[in-house]
């Protein structure tokens, strides 16, 4: 169990969507929240927010692919702040793009995000959970790290590293009394896909604004109740959490056809 009341919790990626929502929802209960995001006054704007109702919080600006970066706003924090108790690894994009078509660098800017920038907010951090002897880190994945679909190959490859490391960070952390929940979102109301990355093809300009059309028709969770569910999964101590009803649906379709379902799943999520 644990219990947010007088902790620190950094978060990435907490400018708006998913992030800012559970940065505001920690505050709530008792957290001091240490802010972060690419955008800095964004990660300042959520602070803000949080300070004007009477709670804790520190904004600053991180792209967490600057891993020394990373490692200094870890020391500021822990030199200003005191040491961390709860992370969570929540900056994301993803890139729409086929497998063949798909560039180095464009596979390079998933992955140095999405995974790479948790195992360096995890280096960054466990140092001092381990020396006090205890934390919690959240790792967010996604409903595209149970599955599989197409033109999403590199972001399901960075979203199922997630979840691979994060399994095995929670088997070495169990003697320090450090927690590690892997969170899958499905459908929820973020800027990811307008924010995503298209192969540069003549079509490029018309196949983003079809990604974002559909996929604010498949989001069927709002940040607000992603974050409930994701600190009440954090609160209960809970290894896996699947966030909204799509992504249950999903892990069972896996579960109970582990190869038939991408059929299945290629027509209900098809873009």
């Amino acid at each position: 169990m644990t219990d947010l009341n007088g902790k620190l919790f950094f978060i990435t990626g907490a400018g708006d969507g998913i992030g800012k929502q559970t940065a505001l929802l920690a505050a709530r209960k008792g957290a001091q929240v240490i802010a972060t995001d690419i955008n800095a006054d964004s990660a300042l704007a959520t602070a803000a927010e949080i300070t004007e109702t009477g709670q804790k919080a520190h904004g600053y600006g991180l792209d967490v692919t600057d891993r020394e970066a990373f490692f200094d706003l870890a020391d500021t924090v822990k030199a200003t702040h005191g040491p961390v108790d709860i992370l969570m690894n929540n900056a994301g994009v993803t890139v729409y793009a086929s497998a063949d078509k798909m560039t180095q660098e464009e596979l390079d800017w998933v992955m140095g995000i999405n995974f790479f920038g948790t195992v360096t907010g995890c280096n960054a951090f466990l140092p001092q959970m381990m020396a006090q002897g205890s934390g919690h880190i959240i790792n967010v994945s996604s409903i595209l790290g149970l599955i599989g679909l197409p033109n999403q190959a590199g972001y399901c490859a960075s979203k199922f590293a997630v979840l691979g490391y994060s399994e095995s960070l929670r088997l070495e952390m169990a003697d320090h009394n450090i927690n590690v929940t892997v969170v899958h979102p499905g459908g929820v109301t973020t800027r990811i896909a307008e924010r995503a990355r298209i192969m540069q093809i003549e079509d490029a300009e018309a196949i983003q604004k079809k990604l974002a059309e559909d996929f604010a028709q498949m989001t069927i969770t709002s940040p607000e109740k992603a974050a409930e569910i994701i600190l009440r999964a954090v609160e209960k101590g809970k290894a896996k959490c699947l966030v909204g009803p799509d992504a249950k649906v999903v892990d069972w379709t896996k579960r109970l056809t582990p190869v038939g379902y991408s059929g299945l799943i290629n027509r209900m999520f098809k873009v």
